[in-house]
């Protein structure tokens, strides 16, 4: 079965010679930067607190022959954990649109995985559940996908996010459901990942935004599960953001998150055993320019309460976060025709 995947990721990546090559592409940058302070119990982290550049991205988009799009996101500030230059690249995919209703895709992809939170981009996340603090959601993997009107259907094999230097042989299969309603969107989706050889957990997670004038509501919940124990909501994240755009360059933020898992299962790499924790935040973000999101300026304080049973954790009791930043995208260069 893997071998058939596999090939099915390099015919994805072939182009047809007699295509008619007309490329064109779309290059932009963005950063985050700016202010972070945070303690645990009353104690400052000096390591995470001062005046720090948090993402450095660029991205390029395009078309290398009729059908055949591509993107690249690349992360110039990232550390490559094992001297592999695409640790730091976000996703480089090849899509086919073999018809209106099909595409094809394959290269270094966002794993699958249901949520809002989760498919947000992460500099446009300033606090997070643990859940997103520790999965690595972009690895090599091919996908279908059927159309059909705003909907969209994917099945993908891909890596799993738990495979690591020492063990690469490590895979995960997604079946995910893009939902587009008049005032609700989906994000559904069905997950089977090894965390070690032969052995999987399972995610059923379901997000939903509603949007209803001004404001916008996220609703995440992300069951996790493996052999022998409790399916349900005894290994789950809930996540719940909103935003409220009360002037056109102002917009108000607050957000939920919860952590719990209350299983003796190892096969939850994110959320360790033992683990129940709640983060409360809130900020605002500000658009100097009307009418032109590109630049955005941002405030931001969380309080995290709880255990975690993580040493190595990102969250944790009597924990407060503040952030003061900016963020900024600009396009570098565009096509025209």
């Amino acid at each position: 079965m893997k071998q058939i995947l596999l090939s099915c990721l390099f015919a994805s990546l072939a182009v047809p010679s007699i295509a008619q090559i007309d490329p064109s592409c779309t290059l932009e940058a963005e950063t985050r930067f700016g202010y972070q302070f945070r303690s645990v119990d009353g104690h400052v982290q000096d390591s995470e607190s001062g005046l720090r550049g948090d993402y450095l991205y660029l991205k390029l988009d395009g078309t290398v022959a009729p059908g055949f799009t591509f993107s690249w996101k690349q992360r110039i500030n990232k550390m490559h954990a094992d001297a592999a230059f695409f640790d730091a690249t976000d996703w480089l995919t090849l899509t086919y649109q073999a018809s209106p209703h099909w595409e094809i895709s394959g290269g270094k992809q966002v794993v699958a995985i249901g949520g809002y939170e989760y498919d947000r981009s992460p500099i446009d996340v300033y606090i997070a559940s643990e859940f997103w603090n520790h999965i690595s959601c972009f690895q090599f993997g091919t996908s279908v996908a059927y159309l059909q009107g705003p909907h969209k259907w994917m099945l993908q094999f891909s890596e799993s996010p738990f495979q690591h230097p020492d063990l690469r042989d490590l895979y995960g299969y997604s079946l995910m459901w893009m939902g587009h309603f008049p005032h609700l969107k989906t994000l559904y989706s069905v997950n089977l990942l090894e965390y070690s050889q032969r052995r999987y957990i399972s995610y059923l997670c379901l997000g939903h935004r509603i949007e209803v004038g001004k404001a916008a509501l996220e609703l995440d919940l992300m069951n996790r599960a493996s052999d022998h124990q409790t399916f349900f909501l005894r290994d789950f994240s809930l996540v719940a953001n909103l935003d409220y755009l009360c002037l056109p360059n102002l917009n108000l933020m607050a957000k939920v998150t919860y952590d719990v898992n209350r299983t003796h299962s190892t096969a939850d790499l994110c959320v360790l055993p033992g683990t129940e924790l709640t983060a409360l935040s809130g900020g605002l973000e500000y658009f100097p320019l009307i009418g032109n999101q590109r630049v955005r300026l941002h405030g931001q304080v969380a309080y995290t309460f709880g255990n975690n049973a993580n040493p190595h954790g990102a969250l944790f009791d009597k924990g407060l976060q503040v952030r003061i930043g900016a963020t900024w995208r600009m396009t570098l260069h565009r096509d025209r025709k």
